[in-house]
C-alpha cells in the first residue's frame, strides 16, 4: 500500500492531483487534506442478496399488483435488515432510496425507506444478471467488473475483508467495463481525454 507518492512543495495543484489519481487504486493519503484515497471493489454477497430479496417480498406483500409494486417504499427499519450492506445495492440500481422532502431534510439524514427496482425485481427473480463487481471510489461509481452474477451464485458469496482491502493490480483496467479509472477520472474533473 503506498501511503507516500512522490509529493513535493514545488507540484502544482494539477499534477499532485495527477498523482493523487494515479495512486488510488492502491490507495494514498492526500497530502492536502490527508483524507485517505482508495478504490474498493465490493462485491455482491450473500447478505446483499439476501436483504433484496427480503426487501422484494415485503414490497410485494404491501402491494401485490405487479405494476404498482414499483412504486413502493419500504421502511428498512421496521423489517430488519441486518448492517447497511443492503444500501450497497443501489450501485448496480437494484434498490433506491426515497428522497426526503426539503422540510424534511433539518429533522433527519435520510428518509429509511427503499425500494427494490424494475432490475431489481428482474435479479430475484433470475430474469437478469448483473455485474459480480462495482468499483467505488469516494462515494461514487466508477465502473463495474466484466464477471456477471445471478442471484443464485450472489446467495453463496460470502464477504471478505481481506479481498475488498487488497490493492488492485495492473489489471485494473480489465476489471472496469466502460472507462479505464483515468479517463473517468479526467471526465469528472473535465479534463480532454
Amino acid at each position: 500500500m503506498s501511503t507516500k507518492p512522490p509529493f513535493s512543495d514545488t507540484q502544482s495543484l494539477k499534477e499532485a492531483r495527477d498523482i493523487l489519481f494515479a495512486s488510488i487504486p492502491e490507495g494514498v493519503t492526500c497530502p492536502c487534506c490527508k483524507q485517505y484515497a482508495k478504490l474498493y471493489t465490493r462485491k455482491l454477497n450473500s447478505g446483499m442478496a439476501r436483504a433484496l430479496i427480503k426487501l422484494a417480498i415485503v414490497q410485494q406483500r404491501i402491494s401485490p399488483n405487479l405494476i404498482e409494486r414499483y412504486n413502493v417504499f419500504v421502511d428498512v427499519s421496521k423489517i430488519r435488515l441486518r448492517g447497511g450492506d443492503y444500501a450497497k445495492l443501489r450501485w448496480w440500481k437494484l434498490i433506491e432510496q426515497k428522497i426526503l422532502r426539503e422540510d424534511e431534510k433539518e429533522e433527519k439524514r435520510d428518509s429509511g425507506k427503499w425500494r427494490v427496482t424494475r432490475r431489481g425485481f428482474d435479479f430475484v427473480e433470475g430474469k437478469i444478471s448483473v455485474s459480480r463487481e462495482v468499483m467505488i471510489y469516494n462515494n461514487q461509481n466508477f465502473g463495474f467488473s466484466n464477471d456477471e452474477i445471478k442471484i443464485q451464485n450472489a446467495l453463496s458469496s460470502k464477504f471478505n475483508y481481506s479481498e475488498l482491502m487488497k490493492p488492485f493490480h495492473e489489471s485494473i483496467q480489465d476489471k472496469i467495463k466502460e472507462n479505464p479509472i483515468t479517463e473517468v477520472i479526467k471526465s469528472r474533473r473535465g479534463e480532454a481525454l
